[in-house]
Order: structure tokens, then C-alpha cells, then sequence
């Protein structure tokens, strides 16, 4: 469908969405449902595991075990995941994905494995995970990714902490 200046209209077949169960990233996957639907894509749920061997000094020097922390760290994103892969309605086909290491080459890496033609992520994530939904991973998305990327907003009342 043309949209003027030789320019042509998207229209995704297989949406990838960055989901780690933040607010923003509820948005995020709210947003990659709606497209999925209007346009009859199959939807890539990802969530990644954090890479354990930058945060392993910091559990040895804790007296934790830095094994236990990444069955720990992995058992809550894959808990996570199951919660985002929920929310997607029945009659939408969906793949879940778990990732490890840094999201944004893991997110990269998912768009060329498994073909996904566009990418919905949103501005900030949570917990351990904070940072790599905000700034870093959407820079590296921005910068690295074949295809469109979509990024939320975050909900008005969040609006006043990306200000600061």
C-alpha cells in the first residue's frame, strides 16, 4: 500500500517482542498482539536470561553460588516468559524463546534465526533486568537490527522518571 514518496507499507509476518514482564514491556507485548492481529503475523516472545559471569564476582563476593544464581535467574525468566506467552489469545500462533547473555545481540540473533521481520520492545525493563530493556538494548536495536524496530512509550505516569 503505498504511503506516498515510493514508500511502502510494512506488513510483518513474524513480530519479535522483547517481554520481561515490566509495565513497559506489558505495553510492548499489548502493542506486537494488536499488530499481529491486524495484519495475520505469527508473534516471537523473548525474554532473556541475563549473562551470570558479569554478575558471578558479585554473588562469589556475597558468599552465593554463582550456579545456583543462574538456575535462579533462569527459572524467573522462563517464569516470566510462560507469563507474557499467556497473554497472547488462543488464536494467535506464537513462539516463546528464551535468550541468554546480553538482550540486545540476543534479540538481534532471534530476528536472523528465526525470521522476524519486526521488532516491538519497550523503553524500560525491570528488576536485575532494568537496564537492559532502557537505552542499551534499544541502542544496540537501533543500530544493529535488519528490520523496523517499534519502542512504547511508557505509560503516562511513567513518563515524569524518564525525564529526570
Amino acid at each position: 500500500m503505498p504511503l506516498g514518496s515510493g514508500t511502502v507499507a510494512l506488513v510483518p509476518q513474524n513480530i519479535l517482542v522483547g517481554y520481561d514482564g515490566s509495565d513497559n514491556s506489558r505495553l510492548a507485548l499489548a502493542q506486537a498482539i494488536e499488530i499481529a492481529q491486524r495484519t495475520n503475523a505469527r508473534l516471537t516472545v523473548m525474554s532473556v536470561v541475563p549473562d551470570v559471569a558479569a554478575t558471578a564476582h558479585a554473588a562469589w563476593l556475597a558468599g552465593g553460588n554463582p550456579a545456583e544464581l543462574e538456575e535462579e535467574m533462569r527459572k524467573e525468566v522462563t517464569s516470566t516468559l510462560e507469563e507474557g506467552v499467556a497473554q497472547v489469545p488462543g488464536d494467535l500462533p506464537v513462539t516463546k524463546l528464551l535468550g541468554h547473555g546480553h538482550a540486545g545481540p540476543a534479540l538481534i540473533a532471534a530476528i536472523e534465526e528465526h525470521g522476524c521481520d519486526l521488532v516491538v520492545v519497550g523503553t524500560r525493563g525491570r528488576g536485575a533486568m532494568r537496564s537492559l530493556l532502557l537505552g542499551s538494548v534499544t541502542e544496540h536495536l537501533v543500530s544493529h537490527s535488519p528490520v523496523p524496530i517499534v519502542v512504547v512509550p511508557p505509560p503516562d505516569r511513567l513518563r515524569g522518571d524518564l525525564a529526570g
